[in-house]
């Protein structure tokens, strides 16, 4: 790889210094069609308070997507201070004109998101011949015959980082869209992200990193799922710690189909059919609480130690990757995330506690006392006595494994007051469902457990109840995840903070575990918030 001299290093920090670190959200504009001002700009408004500056207008078509971002998206985006950028989805079909005529339309708009006072153009681009370097270097000079200079920063989710040096000359920067594990029960590494950044740092566009909480799909004879059980913790430190990305784009904000929107189900959108068995009802908007936790973190953190990170690559040529390298980081009962001093899984059978508190934890003092879980009236009685099983959960680690040492320190925010976000999948992994549509791929490689995330303002003890299943964590401030295995029988969780013996934040989830009746494989998360101790009845 090319070593960039002195000169040249400090030109690149100060131009990425210019282009400030940035969040942005892909937004699937194929669910614009019966949207009108004011529902964009709930949209928008949403985003904004997030601390989200952007949408990333994935179309396919130029049809009513066309008209609705030009009559509907933008004015209300102009109106609100907020930015748009394009990202061209060729699994269907574009020429070089249709892109030129749809970017020069709103390249003027003080809507329209720059790099380097320039317009960012970024794709969605499948494996799909007559999309290559050329026909974007095509697209890049028709813009420019008609005065636009765009960036082009692609996702081309299937070109590694050698051939994006050696045989793609028109990106100016990249989008990595790889935001998940792919077919694998190991958990993303920054490897793939840090090759696909050196080659950027040679040119003038961004790195911008692909960052999602989930993804299913089942519609469409397509299914299939990823590990996510501890993805949006990790991969946004990994953001945050190691990649150091100029822009995060956050995937998605309203893709319903393959779960990793971030918001409830709008009901003017139209849903395919097989969709909705498993996303009517399914509320994501908890999801914003951690994302607006990891936001403002992200940019806080993110100064000139960034941006110098992003200027010199890594030495050694890029790795020649097509997906996504791993590393074991799968949970470790001997490792628990975050300052945790003890960890108690006691799992009930036949009336008798078996209580275990792995070896490798240190004792402590004694867990601050906390009240039993208060009957739901969603939770089925159980059928049948469990068999005693005695588990435990950790998250996988984090520690950063390629990235070079950028000087510094990037401390998290502290909590002003504590909040519990729980996500769980309502059927085990094994269930047969009937009819049930398409057997998702990768099912076995997820865990069968309940989670919680929880953002804790002083030390507490956070508890997970269901069934047969309690867990018990001791954890600092600062922000964790902790879970507990599935019940054996259909139950509704139940989660405290526990504070000097009193539970500050207490509450039931609003899905229930279930292990029959399965109509639908559905492995999309039900995700809630709980910030307050939950009412008695």
């Amino acid at each position: 790889m090319l070593k960039l001299t002195a000169s040249f290093a400090s030109l690149l920090l100060a131009t990425r210094l210019a282009a400030a670190q940035s969040v942005i959200a892909h937004y699937m504009a194929q669910q614009l069609y019966s949207y009108e001002d004011q529902h964009i700009t709930a949209d928008i408004q949403q985003a904004q308070a997030l601390g989200i500056e952007a949408f990333v207008l994935n179309i396919a078509k130029m049809d009513y997507e066309v008209e609705k971002i030009q009559n509907v998206v933008y004015p209300a985006a102009e109106r609100l201070g907020f930015k748009l950028l394009y990202s061209i989805d060729t699994g269907y079909d574009w020429t070089t004109g249709d892109i030129v005529t749809l970017v020069s339309a709103t390249a003027k708009s003080n809507a329209t998101y720059l790099w380097d006072g320039k317009p960012l153009l970024s794709s969605f681009s499948p494996s799909r011949d007559g999309y290559g370097d050329s026909f974007w270097a095509d697209v890049k000079s028709g813009l420019k015959s008609g005065g636009v200079d765009v960036v082009l920063a692609p996702a081309l989710i299937h070109v590694g980082a050698e051939q994006l040096k050696s045989e793609w000359q028109s990106p100016d920067g990249f989008m990595n869209w790889w935001a998940w594990p792919s077919d694998t029960a190991d958990n993303l590494t920054t490897t793939q992200d840090l090759d696909y950044q050196a080659v950027v740092a040679e040119r003038t566009g961004p790195y911008m990193m692909g960052v999602s909480p989930w993804q299913f799909k089942n519609l469409a004879g397509q299914a299939w799922i990823q590990n996510s059980d501890y993805l949006y913790k990790y991969r946004w430190e990994q953001a945050i710690n190691e990649v150091k990305p100029d822009i995060v784009e956050l995937i998605t904000w309203n893709d319903y189909g393959e779960s990793h929107y971030m918001i409830d189900i709008n009901p003017i959108v139209g849903l395919d059919p097989d969709s909705t068995k498993y996303i009517n009802g399914v509320d994501h908007t908890a999801w914003q609480v951690m994302t607006k936790y990891y936001i403002s973190w992200f940019k806080a953190c993110l100064g000139s130690s960034a941006a110098k990170k992003r200027s010199l690559p890594r030495d050694g040529p890029p790795t020649r990757i097509t997906r996504p390298e791993y590393r074991d980081l799968r949970p470790n009962p001997a490792r628990f995330d975050g300052a945790c001093s003890t960890v108690t899984v006691t799992v009930t059978a036949g009336g008798e506690s078996n209580t275990s508190t792995p070896a490798s934890t240190p004792s402590s003092s004694e867990t601050p006392a906390s009240t039993d879980a208060p009957a739901s009236t969603e939770t089925p009685a159980p059928t049948e006595t469990p068999s005693s099983t005695v588990s435990s959960s950790s998250p996988p680690e984090t520690t950063p494994t390629q990235a070079p040492s950028t000087g510094g320190s990037c401390t998290a925010p502290a909590f002003d007051k504590d909040v519990l976000v729980w996500y769980f999948r309502i059927y085990p992994k094994d269930i047969v469902c009937t009819p049930g549509g398409t057997v998702p791929r990768n099912q076995d490689l997820v865990s069968d457990q309940i989670f919680a995330w929880a953002g804790l303002s002083a030390p507490a003890t956070v508890r997970i109840d269901a069934g047969n299943v309690t867990g018990s964590y001791e954890l600092d401030a600062g922000a964790h995840i902790v879970a507990i295995p599935f019940p054996t029988t259909d139950e509704t969780p139940y989660f405290q903070i526990i504070r000097d013996g009193a539970p500050v934040v207490s509450g039931h989830a609003t899905a229930t575990i279930l292990h029959s009746n399965c109509t639908y494989y559905d492995m999309n998360a039900r995700v809630g918030q709980l910030d307050s101790v939950e009412a008695s009845a």
